[in-house]
């Protein structure tokens, strides 16, 4: 059926839901209301509101409400969708979560945690809260506020109890003395360093600046706001341009999918392969001239093994030295090769053993 008026202006505003111009009109900042009674919540709320460049596109909105996890932010996205019934239209709305957490807390009560031994286990059972079929599906960041602060008085505490003990006195402990916690710096780092190592999540550190106040804590909201809202815009671009994959898309131009080009677009593929190079592209391509040439050629395989190494043995032409010579194309490329084109896990690496 012939589109009608109303359904062409229903596909304007779809498509306004990855504009640049409008993607701040579709995503939400959920708040637990931790984060906002926090000494950084105050300026996080302005900052999203009132952003420094005064652009309307710029301005996000925010609803405070209790989160999974205690003292966390996340996002929520709205999104629209165009059916078409009879030439009209049938817009749809519904929301969904993005997979991106910022935890926050003070230094004092990292602290704590590091010196109770409960650190670790409580950042792993936060992770665990978003983890479907024991895969985590959020992207978690540890926001640690108060930082510097905290390590300039356990130093100074340091110090004076130093300093005391030259003099055989005893310190007494204030309302600022670590009574809670010694953890040194070092331990502190350990700590955060180990939760990144071992991918449980990531972190940041923030203190409040004598000028700025809270301002860059409350920028590092601001700016993943701002990329979570365009990210669906960015990866489409990067999809179609940047990221090397435009040649599937094109039609009706002098380079456009045809018969005597898919050779050289199956060598555009097989290059997206880390440190998969043109003369490795043209050996495979050469013996198996399609990607579904070398997937049969898998299923014919009697083990997963040596599916994994079929092309291993295919020979390379040497261009990078003088005397020339050929040399195999190699187990660990082989093997990537099998699972990029085989693996059904969208999360599993290439580099698979």
């Amino acid at each position: 059926a012939k589109l009608s008026k109303e359904y062409k202006e229903a596909e304007k505003l779809h498509k306004k839901q990855t504009d640049k111009s409008e993607v701040n009109k579709y995503i939400q900042v959920c708040i637990d209301p931790e984060v906002v009674s926090s000494p950084p919540g105050a300026e996080i709320l302005n900052l999203l509101t009132n952003p420094t460049s005064n652009k309307e596109e710029e301005i996000f909105s925010y609803t405070v409400e209790n989160q999974k996890v205690p003292s966390s932010l996340t996002w929520r996205r709205k999104v629209m969708t165009l059916l078409n019934s009879d030439g009209q239209p049938v817009l749809n709305e519904y929301w969904i979560e993005e997979q991106r957490t910022l935890i926050f807390a003070s230094a004092q009560d990292i602290a704590v945690k590091i010196e109770q031994g409960t650190f670790s286990p409580w950042a792993q059972s936060i992770t665990s809260i978003y983890e479907v079929k024991g895969r985590p599906i959020h992207h978690v960041t540890l926001v640690v506020y108060g930082y510097n602060a905290y390590l300039k008085l356990d130093r100074n505490a340091a110090e004076r109890a130093k300093k005391a003990a030259v003099r055989g006195e005893t310190v007494a402990r204030g309302a600022n003395s670590r009574a809670t916690s010694h953890v040194s710096e070092y331990q502190f780092q350990e700590a955060l360093l180990t939760l990144s190592i071992e991918g449980t999540m990531d972190y940041l550190t923030f203190d409040k600046a004598t000028d700025k106040g809270w301002k860059e804590c409350a920028g590092l909201v601001f700016h993943h706001t701002r990329a979570i809202a365009e990210a669906p815009d960015k990866l489409k671009k990067n999809i179609s341009s940047s990221a090397g994959f435009d040649f599937y898309a094109k039609a009706d131009v002098k380079d456009s999918i045809s018969p005597k080009n898919l050779v050289e677009y199956w060598k555009q593929v097989l290059m997206q392969v880390t440190t998969m190079s043109l003369e490795k592209a043209n050996a495979i391509s050469q013996r198996y001239s399609s990607p579904t040439q070398l997937i049969q050629a898998y299923r014919n395989c009697y083990s997963e093994r040596e599916a994994e190494l079929l092309l291993a043995s295919i020979e390379i032409r040497r261009v990078d030295t003088i005397v020339g010579g050929t040399r195999r194309l190699g187990d660990e490329i082989s093997k990537k090769i099998y699972y990029a084109l085989t693996s059904e896990d969208p999360v599993s690496l290439l580099t698979k053993s």
